[in-house]
């Protein structure tokens, strides 16, 4: 069980914390080994879901003063479970709009996942950059997605959300 003579005990990696510089899987590489490799992608999923899109409008949560007429469009790209936000410009309303954040993995905020497919569903609450933004609407083909998806999306289960309003129905007519 003690170290013998001769053999030294073996260290593990210490991985430093990213720096904001690339993508974190990368850097995480260059502290693996001297001859870094690419991150392996899951080439099933990136085939599978290759320019799909889900696309909701986003508004933000705590919005106060001119912030609460703002909207932006969050786009989660299935293929590499990357998100970007955009806020379309408005005529005249002093906004130029543009990207407020680039294509990218977002992380949850405090915790080490990363944002899914999951986590994206209308009513969801996301934080990105200090900012909380609530998804209250989505295009037809998101809404499609989710519904075609309910093991992925309970909350667009058409027999679960018929079974809740069957039992909540039960239980006003027992109350009554």
């Amino acid at each position: 069980r003690g170290v013998s003579a001769g053999s030294r005990p073996r260290s593990g990696v210490l991985v430093p914390p990213h720096n904001g510089f690339g993508a974190e899987e990368d850097s995480r590489q260059n502290c693996l080994s001297l001859h870094p490799k690419p991150p392996k992608a899951n080439v099933i999923r990136l085939l599978e879901n290759k320019g799909k899109l889900l696309r909701f409008v986003g508004k933000l949560e705590h919005a106060v003063g001119f912030d609460v007429e703002r909207v932006f469009t969050v786009t989660y790209f299935l293929d590499t479970d990357e998100l970007a936000i955009f806020e379309p410009p408005v005529k005249n309303s002093g906004r130029t709009g543009g990207k407020f954040m680039e294509r990218c993995k977002v992380r949850k905020p405090r915790s080490s996942d990363y944002y899914s497919e999951a986590d994206l569903f209308l009513g969801a609450r996301i934080g990105v950059y200090s900012r909380r933004f609530v998804l209250v609407d989505a295009d037809e083909f998101t809404v499609k997605y989710m519904e075609q998806h309910p093991e992925v999306f309970p909350a667009s289960d058409i027999h679960r959300i018929a079974a809740k309003l069957e039992a909540a129905d039960l239980d006003q007519v027992a109350s009554a």
